[in-house]
């Protein structure tokens, strides 16, 4: 008979070690819990995992509530949800499916699409992020056309990502690379050959990675070994240790609408944590009334 719930990472480890046995017959035991079914450990993880997303929900809603920015800091293209109220913020936060959500080739299970860390725009999660942003540039005027979703390469043994596409036709490639603990991104000219790098740390090792995969995977995949002519992105330098998933995207979108940046941006960095949030779940909820 179990006497309280257990901790999440007991519970877990409860129904794993079951799983392995391949009996969920078994009891797991606690001296200060008791014993509990596998059936009533499963029931106590989302209860658990119920009572962690509701909090998240809360502390997210809160976050947006104390959120502030100058309109006369806006600048395009991020002015399109300067008329999106507080009130209509919280209201797509608190309508999203708790449960596992989908775009096209992605399940987002909530365990890594929890509210406060797509608020504040960790960096394992600016791959989905992206997804939602690139399969949705139509909106700049852009025809999105896929050339290579994943690419793979290695540093000290450890992989780096490469996510990429191709837009207007084929006139520019823009993706986004991990290398390991920070999120960079490249925008490539194809017409004039020409590739944008952009480091939020502004460090030049981070750009030497950067020009290090373009030259070894990127080119060979446009076919244009030793044509580019790479360009650092310095205008814009991350301020804090949690923001390289914002100025990613926000500088990808710069790009991609022919805008210029602006230091005042640094200003609406609250702003366009919310306005990326909002943007991925509205995403989100119209891949699933399309697949519905």
């Amino acid at each position: 008979m179990i006497k309280a719930i257990p901790q999440l990472d007991q519970v877990a480890s409860a129904i794993d070690a079951i799983k392995m046995k391949q009996n969920t017959r078994l009891l797991a035991y606690w001296p200060s819990y008791g014993c509990a079914t596998f059936d009533q450990l499963d029931a106590m993880s989302s209860i658990i995992e119920a009572r962690i997303h509701f909090s998240l929900v809360i502390r997210t809603t809160e976050s947006i509530d104390n959120v502030e920015w100058r309109m006369a800091d806006l600048r395009a293209p991020f002015e399109d949800t300067r008329h999106v109220t507080k009130n209509e913020y919280n209201a797509y936060v608190e309508t999203l499916n708790l449960g596992a959500n989908r775009i096209p080739g992605e399940w987002l299970g909530i365990k890594y699409w929890t509210f406060v860390k797509i608020f504040g725009f960790k960096q394992h999660l600016c791959y989905y992020r992206y997804k939602c942003f690139k399969m949705s540039t139509r909106t700049l005027g852009s025809s999105v056309q896929s050339t290579t979703d994943s690419l793979h390469l290695s540093k000290r043994g450890a992989p780096l990502r490469v996510l990429a596409r191709t837009r207007c036709g084929s006139s520019a490639f823009i993706g986004v690379l991990n290398t390991g603990f920070l999120w960079v991104t490249f925008y490539i000219d194809l017409e004039n050959k020409g590739c944008f790098m952009f480091d939020p740390l502004q460090e030049e090792a981070n750009y030497k990675t950067i020009k290090k995969s373009m030259t070894r995977i990127i080119e060979g995949v446009l076919e244009m070994e030793g044509l580019l002519e790479y360009k650092e992105l310095s205008g814009c330098k991350q301020r804090d240790g949690s923001s390289c998933g914002v100025w990613c995207i926000a500088i990808l979108e710069i790009l991609l609408s022919d805008e210029t940046w602006d230091d005042c941006m640094y200003n609406l960095l609250p702003y366009l944590r919310m306005r990326f949030l909002y943007k991925a779940i509205a995403f989100i909820g119209k891949t699933e009334g399309i697949q519905s």
